[in-house]
This record gives C-alpha cells, sequence and structure tokens, in this order.
C-alpha cells in the first residue's frame, strides 16, 4: 500500500514539474521513477523504473555519434569532458586513427588536449602493422557501447568490438547503438565480466589476431578473476584502463604489473588525469599498460 501511495505520488508529482518546466522554458525529455534501498538503479532487478512523463531514455551526442541510454545504464553525465577523456583512451588504445572520436575532433579541443589525435614515432609504426591483422577490440563494463564505438571506424572490416556488461538494459542500448552508428562487426553480451571474459577469450583470441582490451570498471576495480584473466591470456598485448577512483586503479594495476614476478606481465606506459567535476576531489584516470616482453626500451 506504502509503494502504491508512493507511486501515486511520483506521478503527481512528475506532472506538476513538467508542467512548471514547460511554463519556465526549461528542457527536460522525460521524468522517471524507482522505489530501491540501493545506490544504484541498475543493480536493483526487482523494482523496475518506471516512466512517468515523456521519453523513458536520454538521447545524446558524444563523438559524432548518436546514444540512447535507459535509466539503468551508465553514461557519462558531463559529455564535453568525456569527449577528452574518451580522445584520449583512442590515443592510447590505437586501433585506428580513423575512430569517430578523432575525426570529430575541433580545433579547440585538439589544443585543449595537447595532441592530434595520433600516435607518433614507433607507437604509430606498430599501431600501424598491428592494424594490418584482424582486431578485436575488447571493451569490458562497456555500458552503452560508448567506449569501444568512439574508438573504433564502422568502415573498417577487420576491426570487431566485443562488449561485456552486466546491466542488460545497457547492453541492448550498445546493440541498438551500434547499429544507429553504422558498427555491423560486434557482439554485446549482458554478463558479469567474470562469467563472460573466458568464453569470449576462447572464441576470438586467435593467433593471427590484434587484441586491444578496454577496461571501464565502477569504482571498486576490476573483478579478481577479470584481472587474472586479462593477465593470463598473453594475446592481449594492450591495456587500456579508464578508472573513476585512482585507489581501485593502482591496486588491479599492481596485480597487472607484478603478475606473480612472470616475465610477461603488464608495465605501465603512461598516465593522465582528466578532470571530470571541476571543483570536487574527483578525477578520472587513463592508463596505457602493455606487455613487458614486447616492450621496446631500447632508447629509454
Amino acid at each position: 500500500q506504502v509503494r502504491e501511495e508512493l507511486g501515486g505520488l511520483s506521478f503527481h508529482v512528475a506532472g506538476q514539474i513538467w508542467e512548471l518546466c514547460k511554463e519556465e522554458n526549461v528542457f527536460v525529455t522525460g521524468i522517471t521513477y524507482q522505489v530501491t534501498k540501493l545506490l544504484s538503479v541498475a543493480l536493483d532487478r526487482d523494482n523496475a523504473v518506471i516512466p512517468l512523463r515523456g521519453e523513458s531514455q536520454v538521447r545524446e551526442e558524444l563523438g559524432g555519434l548518436s546514444f540512447h541510454v535507459a535509466p539503468e545504464a551508465f553514461f557519462q553525465v558531463n559529455t564535453s569532458g568525456a569527449e577528452v577523456l574518451f580522445r584520449r583512451a583512442g590515443e592510447y588504445a590505437g586501433v585506428t586513427s580513423s575512430a569517430s572520436i578523432f575525426r570529430h575532433q575541433s580545433a579547440s579541443q585538439m589544443q585543449s588536449t595537447g595532441s592530434d589525435g595520433q600516435r607518433s614515432g614507433k607507437e604509430t609504426e606498430s599501431g600501424e602493422a598491428a592494424r594490418e591483422r584482424r582486431t578485436v577490440v575488447l571493451d569490458i563494463c562497456c555500458g552503452t557501447g560508448t567506449v569501444g564505438q568512439l574508438l573504433a571506424d564502422p568502415s573498417d572490416p577487420n576491426v570487431t568490438i566485443v562488449g561485456i556488461d552486466v546491466c542488460a538494459e545497457a547492453i541492448e542500448n550498445a546493440r541498438e547503438n551500434a547499429k544507429r552508428n553504422g558498427f555491423s562487426s560486434c557482439e554485446y553480451v549482458a554478463e558479469k565480466a567474470e562469467v563472460a571474459l573466458p568464453d569470449l577469450l576462447e572464441r576470438y583470441v586467435r593467433p593471427d589476431t590484434n587484441i586491444v582490451a578496454i577496461v571501464d570498471p565502477p569504482r571498486a576495480g576490476l573483478h579478481k578473476n577479470v584481472r587474472k584473466a586479462l593477465l593470463n591470456n598473453t594475446r592481449i598485448q594492450r591495456l587500456v584502463y579508464v578508472s573513476c577512483n585512482p585507489n581501485s586503479l593502482c591496486d588491479d594495476a599492481s596485480f597487472l604489473c607484478n603478475g606473480s614476478d612472470r616475465s610477461d606481465a603488464f608495465v605501465p606506459i603512461k598516465a593522465v588525469g582528466v578532470d571530470m567535476f571541476p571543483q570536487t576531489p574527483n578525477v578520472e584516470m587513463v592508463m596505457l599498460l602493455e606487455r613487458s616482453k614486447d616492450r621496446d626500451t631500447s632508447d629509454e
């Protein structure tokens, strides 16, 4: 009865907010409602998100691509800052220089990031050589498919995007966003990364395949089984870690780089912080890790 009363009250309040926004010329596309005791709406599978007014999903433009976002799905709210963040992730990943995040970069954005969207020197040559082979972008904790789609080129037949996320609504968004943005060679799996990753690695990792892993985990960081799978599968030569919590990033990077003193563990190559929330203590981090045995240290 309390839940029904709350639902009725929320519907009434949503109607008042909707009309007030129209009167004040405030642009609101939709209002949704959910009763939950959890910190994340995506984790509450027992209480559905109920649309009250307008559209049930948010539509965003990012890096020249279009994304629909369900209420349960994660998406960066600071889209201008997200373009800076994902552009740097794209530079680190080195999947393709014709990715959307580079093609839609303005002159002012190029100046602010201090980069032209290209990898230079030995990295460019190495990246070009790798791109002659089939490339799989392994997008772990992919959400609505944002990172993988921004870092790839839909016209490149040699690139396949494989995304994993625990939120079923986000995965449905990712599939529809991929179609909307012109990607045909992709697979999105609604499952915990630690459950889905072993099978996906077995199916996609081949001797002639260049594997680039992108991880963008929640604040707690990567599950221990995901860390082990990334470390143990030596076909993954490059790993780009996008983090909203530098503490968990350090924990995960320590494991991936130490690897029980194995010679083929990862090595941290470079990292950068992106201030997504000015005047707060929070900062997003992007770190590039590569296999130590493949790292050329002759000029260092």
